[in-house]
């Protein structure tokens, strides 16, 4: 054919050249894609993507892996994958694939599915979906498929290690929060190391520990870059940590105001609560960035604290601050520019003196635990006759004064009425012959009507039955008594106090007046012998104002604790003087 002037007829492989080098683009853009992606999907999608351009005949392909439970194949990553049928029978080849170690090709209509597990990965399978059934072409997608296995399991195992590597660095991080706040000794303490820890492995955030003791909460410890308006914002603050503590526990916000709830990958401020398994919360912690947001890694390391760290806050005891003595006083008036030699030489001086008298210690009372079963406690009808009305049935959990029932008052109010009206004809009868003399009968009948309204009048005081302690109602007739006539040895009610054990605690006679309600202790009451940590609940005064009895409740299931057992412990008292220590322990060993 004649070509006109000018013109130059392209080479017959140009299109083949430019076709190549397309496909070495996309080669090239894949590779780069599925080396520099961080998690395991994108690189796997990647190596899909290079696996269909090396299989011209590839349409669709997938990655699958063991599902947990059931086994059943679970998806990862896909390459072109429409949805419908080729999903079910994709799925279908992949659990055939999974019950094998040989490479096949499944038929499944015209198309055909290559399947393979890469060596090393016995529960990974990939499976490709080829359009054409020639052998050729079937045998050269089984081999591109087993010359790309090891990158795969290189995907796979790099995937694992980021993930590894990000599990240890959470993991140090709680450990570097938690060693500060392990060594320290009382709870401001706590709350102040978990703040400081916390402030330096999250840069540009402002923590705040809340205690929560005896339902008071308290913002105890506070760390990171502070602002002038920080300190007015300490009401919201609170209102935030509660309304954690009395509903999710959780909240991710992007402010303070608990309305501004985000997703956690927007969150600016997080609050989680601190509590133990099976305990109320204990407080909570309140991280708040100043610029951004926090990462998933940064979340997951404030919930890892918040749940290692509750005990800590629990069972830390409220140590009292040391007041400040006269030594301490008159210790620091003496540095001044004054007569400086004078006064360097009498602070050395009152330094030997201090050195006994000022210096403290923590003083631990000895006491001897005795572990005792709450028996329940069981009550009488007031009186003798009918109950009138019953407010709880066996198995309802009832406050300390909570009315129980009722008796009927109906037949006491009409003898009431008739002594009264009997006293009053009595009187009368006095009245018309005091005159005349010979009223010493009536009298007498007089006194008599007037003890029977006193005491009948004393037990319209006392109709009403309620519940002595807090706990639940095991047995008794009351539940069924209603309307019914009763004796009075009758058991109308069993209730069961709530803390099924306590401890008695015995303490020396010199160490009373230092024991206080929530003092902190520990008894080596559990079954090899290891220490049961206790918390002093009740003490009860007996004659003289000696505190005689002590109870304790006992932390944690008290698995173990056999009614009866005794046992050497110790209570923390708190902070004392060296000197009084020593002479205190003299006195014990006398």
């Amino acid at each position: 054919m004649s070509q006109k002037s000018g013109e130059l007829s392209a080479p017959p492989d140009t299109f083949g050249l430019e076709e190549k080098a397309a496909r070495r683009a996309a080669f090239s853009y894949a590779w780069a894609e599925g080396t520099s992606a961080s998690e395991a999907v994108p690189r796997i999608e990647a190596w899909l993507a290079l696996l269909a351009l090396r299989v011209p005949a590839a349409s669709c392909a997938s990655v699958f892996r063991r599902g947990a439970g059931s086994g059943d194949p679970e998806r990862v990553a896909s390459w072109n994958l429409a949805a419908g049928e080729s999903v079910a029978q994709m799925s279908a080849s992949a659990a055939q694939g999974l019950g094998t170690t040989i490479p096949f090709a499944r038929s499944v209509g015209r198309p055909f599915h290559v399947v393979a597990r890469p060596d090393g990965r016995p529960d990974w399978v990939v499976v490709v979906e080829c359009g054409a059934n020639q052998p050729r072409e079937l045998q050269q997608a089984m081999e591109e498929l087993l010359w790309g296995g090891g990158w795969l399991v290189a995907a796979i195992s790099e995937s694992e290690l980021v993930a590894d590597q990000r599990t240890a660095r959470r993991a140090g991080g709680a450990v570097q929060v938690l060693e500060r706040a392990a060594v320290a000794r009382d709870v401001v303490a706590v709350a102040d190391a978990l703040a400081v820890g916390l402030a330096e492995v999250l840069p540009d955030t402002l923590v705040t520990v809340a205690v929560l003791r005896r339902n008071v909460l308290s913002l105890a410890g506070r760390a990171g870059p502070e602002t002038e308006a920080d300190a007015a914002d300490d009401a919201r603050r609170e209102q935030l940590i509660r309304h954690i503590l009395n509903g999710p526990g959780v909240a991710s916000l992007a402010s303070l105001d608990p309305a501004t709830a985000v997703d956690e990958d927007a969150a600016a401020v997080f609050a989680d609560a601190l509590h133990s398994e099976g305990a109320p919360a204990a407080g909570a912690l309140l991280c708040e960035r100043r610029t951004g947001t926090f990462t998933a890694d940064e979340l997951t390391l404030i919930r890892t604290v918040a749940s290692i760290a509750a005990p800590l806050i629990e069972l830390s005891p409220v140590t009292r601050q040391v007041p400040v003595t006269r030594e301490r006083r008159i210790l620091v008036g003496l540095f001044g520019p004054v007569r400086l030699k004078w006064k360097v030489a009498l602070v050395g001086l009152l330094a030997l003196v201090l050195a006994s008298l000022g210096a403290t210690g923590d003083y631990r009372a000895t006491v001897e635990a005795v572990v005792e079963a709450t028996p329940a406690r069981r009550l009488p009808p007031p009186f003798e006759g009918r109950v009138g009305e019953v407010y709880v049935r066996v198995g309802d959990v009832v406050k300390r004064g909570q009315l129980l029932a009722r008796m009927d008052d109906g037949e006491l109010q009409q003898e009431r009425l008739r002594l009264q009206a009997e006293r009053e004809k009595v009187q009368q009868a006095v009245r018309a012959i005091g005159a005349e003399g010979g009223a010493e009968t009536a009298t007498a009948r007089q006194r008599e009507i007037e003890g029977r309204l006193v005491i009948l009048e004393e037990r319209l005081g006392r109709t009403q039955i309620t519940s002595p302690v807090d706990g639940v109602v095991t047995g008794g007739s009351g539940p069924t008594s209603a309307r019914r006539h009763v004796d009075g040895t009758e058991e109308l009610f069993a209730v069961a106090p709530l803390d099924g054990l306590r401890l008695g605690l015995r303490v020396d006679p010199a160490d009373l007046d230092l024991v206080r309600e929530g003092m902190a202790g520990q008894a080596n009451l559990g079954v090899d012998g290891s220490a049961v940590p206790f918390v002093v609940k009740r003490i009860t005064a007996g004659e003289g104002g000696r505190e005689l009895r002590i109870e304790a409740q006992p932390l944690g299931s008290g698995a173990g604790l056999v009614p009866g057992a005794t046992a050497p412990g110790h209570l923390d008292v708190g902070t004392q003087k060296r000197i009084w220590i020593w002479w205190r322990q003299l006195q014990a060993r006398d």
